[in-house]
């Protein structure tokens, strides 16, 4: 079965910090649990590759997307 690629749920974010384990790398912690979205956001037009990495935006333009390119 292949992964889902779509967004699904979003979250409040309580902090990000350096991950004990490789600084480098973030540990990102939720102020509460994820909430699951009413519709899936699809991956549409956009490379699936340029998901690959961590990407942040608004609660507003989270709610209201045809697709993931609209959150970039």
């Amino acid at each position: 079965m292949s992964p889902i690629q779509a967004i699904t749920h979003y979250a409040k974010v309580k902090s990000i910090e350096a991950s004990p384990i490789k600084p480098s790398k973030k540990l990102i912690t939720f102020d509460g649990c994820p909430i699951e979205l009413d519709l899936p956001i699809v991956l549409g037009e956009a490379n699936a590759n340029s998901m690959r990495s961590p990407r942040y935006t608004t609660l507003e333009r989270l709610m209201n997307p045809k697709e993931i390119s609209d959150l970039l």
